[in-house]
């Protein structure tokens, strides 16, 4: 398994087909594809096997006004844990291909992904899924030294109204909650 930064946008396809398996169809576009790639403070890691992409996970820096963008756009969240002043990454999309999962390597992208921001941020915060399946990743995070913060109920459902995109559980628009995890870097 080789992990590192994507390479081209003509990679993003198989991006785009993993999501569609893990988290629902049209969860991310081409479009916000094409986007995150552009971006220099967003940063795409896949993992290959074989030459073929098998995962993937996607995190940015942020700055004050990404943080308050963010803020505004999810209407339930509003983590204890921002302080000023301190630098932080948010990581928002791991998935690994059904094929491919029980093998270490969403945990070897989690862990990768620390590794490579450890020198730009203080803190790295995430929002897990949570379904009726339990809560995804979870013990990867742990694993990885992230300390779970708080649960939001029903958070992607506006999005999910508003994107028009499937939850894989919820077969329509998702009312699955998210778990917020912290890693301190210092």
């Amino acid at each position: 398994m080789k992990i590192g930064s994507i390479k081209s946008k003509e990679a993003l396809s198989h991006i785009i087909n993993i999501s569609n398996i893990q988290l629902g169809d049209s969860y991310v576009s081409m479009e916000e594809m094409n986007q995150f790639f552009d971006q220099k403070n967003v940063l795409i890691h896949v993992a290959e096997i074989e030459q073929q992409i098998v995962a993937f996970s996607i995190s940015q820096i942020m700055d004050e006004n990404s943080i308050s963008e963010l803020l505004d756009s999810k209407p339930n969240f509003n983590p204890s844990f921002f302080k000023k002043d301190l630098r932080y990454a948010y990581r928002f999309l791991t998935a690994v291909h059904p094929d491919h999962e029980r093998k270490g390597i969403g945990q070897a992208l989690i862990d990768y992904g620390i590794n490579e921001l450890k020198d730009k941020v203080d803190y790295i915060f995430c929002d897990a899924w949570k379904s009726e399946d339990g809560t995804h990743i979870h013990s990867n995070l742990i694993k990885a030294g992230y300390q779970k913060q708080e649960e939001i109920g029903n958070y992607w459902l506006q999005e999910s109204q508003q994107k028009g995109y499937t939850c894989a559980v919820c077969k329509g628009d998702c009312y699955c909650s998210a778990v917020l995890y912290v890693v301190d870097l210092n």
